[in-house]
């Protein structure tokens, strides 16, 4: 299954990408832990004005698109089936990295012979870094990870009632062995030599939960201070929990750019986001 998806330029008119997303997850439903209160329900994003969905059409008819696959879960049992996925892509796309995209949005034009393609994986599981990694290099793709920073900062015995106390699905057969869920900081370093590993929240959080100074500092702020302490590289990109665009909330939106992020990845659209005025982090 699949579906489109935009780039963005804020707030220089919008240049859109296709971004066609698959996302053959396996999720489990979240189950209340004791001492771990699950959130209510993630917000669904809200519509999309129809000057973004115009945008949206405009893009693509100028043929400024990129193809973007999103999976969760990758666990070693489907293992077989993600490379005869990624095999395929590889074989029509050529791999994205932060460079590419920097330069897509600033000339509007491909500069690579074939389209461009980008596996997003999502929160940072220990099978993305265990399984998904090693068959991306193999096919010598660039893969984009999101990390719920807290998620890898959770001992792993606890690991399990954090995932489900935050809407992070989980696969049975990872439950069934002695070792952590979440990839470990030295699997992110390593990652991010060859691919882009870039915070998605610490706690899987929404944009709707984020209401105070101390919720922007530890959401959005202290996971990409994490990121780039880890990998020794500026983090570029974040994600909301639901895939929310910039544009939906004035202050997360501010706290975002301020934070030093160039890029939101929302379920539509990947926007380039306008550098803060006096070029500071909030």
């Amino acid at each position: 299954m699949s579906a489109r998806t935009a780039l963005h330029h804020v707030p220089r008119g919008h240049l859109t990408a296709d971004v066609p997303t698959v996302a053959p997850a396996v999720r489990s439903g979240v189950q209340h832990q004791p001492g771990l209160e699950p959130r209510p329900g993630p917000l669904a994003p809200s519509a999309e004005s129809a000057q973004s969905l115009r945008a949206h059409r405009d893009a693509f008819r100028r043929g400024h698109f990129l193809r973007v696959v999103n999976w969760h879960n990758t666990p070693a049992s489907g293992a077989d089936s993600l490379r005869r996925q990624l095999a395929h892509y590889a074989r029509v796309f050529a791999p994205v990295g932060l460079a590419d995209l920097d330069r897509f949005y600033e000339t509007g034009s491909w500069h690579l012979p074939r389209p461009g393609f980008m596996p997003v994986f999502y929160e940072g599981y220990r099978n993305s870094a265990e399984v998904a990694g090693p068959i991306l290099d193999e096919l010598g793709l660039i893969g984009w990870f999101f990390v719920c920073t807290g998620f890898l900062d959770t001992p792993p015995p606890q690991q399990e009632a954090f995932a489900r106390a935050h809407y992070i699905g989980l696969v049975q057969e990872d439950l069934d062995r002695d070792r952590p869920i979440a990839m470990t900081w030295d699997q992110v370093r390593d990652l991010s030599t060859r691919h882009v590993v870039t915070p998605h929240t610490a706690s899987h959080e929404s944009v709707a939960w984020i209401r105070s100074d101390e919720d922007i500092e530890r959401e959005i702020i202290e996971p990409k201070r994490r990121m780039d302490a880890v990998t020794g590289q500026d983090s570029a990109c974040f994600a909301w929990l639901a895939g929310t665009h910039y544009g939906h909330d004035p202050v997360n939106d501010d706290a975002v750019r301020r934070a030093g992020y160039r890029y939101v990845f929302s379920n539509t659209m990947i926007q380039r986001l306008p550098r803060p005025v006096d070029g500071s982090a909030r």
